[in-house]
């Protein structure tokens, strides 16, 4: 007899047996029968389940899209987007202030905070010299453009005001003037001791302020500006126009000593430890209409950090807001 019909006969033998419940049994786990009837057996279960399987998985195709389709439905009758980055709001939460008015409405959906971060990609560098802060402020700005310039480089073109060492005389202490260059030693202190007595008097070194500093700036990006008693919003904007901000303040583990003097023009000067960084960015986070700021610090001297909108400007007023816009 032909192979293929014995198979069938056998796969035939095997249904029948299998509806009439006579042939197979199970005893302690083990399979009774002839090899060919299990081997039938096993190939007429397969065909069964292979079905089954095919079956199921038909069925979750057609059924998959339904279900995808409701949800979408629920989620469009129950939610309402409030804005453009696709935030959302349970409309029932809306039905229940129906009753108030409209501009409670909207007071409630502002409690949803937004946040929004403006940050430059601009390189840090530490200053070379104990006080060469300005510079390499300077230095970090310029780079965020293209433009790579040393700190030696920068201090040469920003100069020196004499006399470079203080001169003690009848109508007090001479020195040089920061509006017009860089005062005293960059490597120097502004601090020093004598007789057991640490002053400004006996430092050997200050700094430079906003205006030389604007000046070499403008030289390589000719939109550069210093502002003397600047606003917040002037540091705002610039940071949100992409353009690093230089800013002068005292820190709060500053020294508070003051010292007068005057510049050999006579212009009195008054002088206290103060310091220079770079703004490099902020983030925005605002809750109930109100705008709460954090800025990003880019600090020569003492590395990245992030200060409060509101520490910065108390630092900041101790130094008449001055800031060098490098755009």
């Amino acid at each position: 007899m032909a192979k293929s019909n014995i198979n069938q006969q056998l796969k035939k033998e095997v249904k029948e047996r299998l509806l009439k419940k006579r042939l197979y049994f199970f005893r302690d786990q083990k399979f009774l029968g002839s090899e060919k009837t299990k081997k039938a057996y096993i190939l007429a279960n397969f065909s069964i389940l292979s079905k089954s399987i095919i079956t199921v998985f038909t069925l979750l195709i057609m059924i998959l899209p339904l279900v995808a389709v409701y949800s979408f439905g629920e989620l469009n009758n129950n939610y309402q987007i409030i804005d453009d980055n696709y935030n959302f709001i349970k409309k029932d939460f809306l039905k229940t202030t129906s009753s108030a008015s409209s501009s409670s409405i909207n007071f409630e959906i502002s409690n949803i905070p937004k946040v929004q971060v403006y940050e430059m990609n601009i390189p840090f560098y530490k200053q070379i010299y104990p006080l060469s802060c300005e510079a390499a402020s300077l230095q970090m700005a310029l780079a965020f453009f293209g433009i790579n310039k040393t700190q030696d480089e920068l201090l040469y073109e920003v100069g020196r005001s004499k006399p470079y060492n203080k001169e003690n005389t009848d109508s007090g202490v001479i020195w040089g003037d920061p509006n017009y260059g860089f005062v005293g030693d960059v490597n120097g202190k502004m601090f020093n001791q004598k007789d057991g007595v640490s002053s400004l008097l006996y430092g050997t070194g200050w700094g430079v302020n906003n205006g030389p500093i604007a000046k070499i700036a403008s030289k390589y990006k000719t939109e550069s500006v210093e502002i003397d008693s600047a606003n917040i919003e002037n540091i705002r904007q610039s940071i949100k126009s992409n353009k690093p901000v230089i800013f002068w303040h005292q820190r709060d583990d500053a020294r508070k000593d003051t010292l007068e003097y005057l510049t050999p023009e006579g212009k009195k000067i008054t002088m206290i430890q103060n310091h220079v960084a770079l703004i490099r960015g902020m983030r925005v986070e605002n809750i109930n209409n109100t705008d709460i700021i954090t800025y990003y610090i880019n600090d020569p001297l003492y590395g990245q950090y992030s200060i409060t909108e509101e520490n910065f400007i108390k630092n900041w007023n101790k130094y008449n807001n001055e800031i060098v816009i490098v755009g």
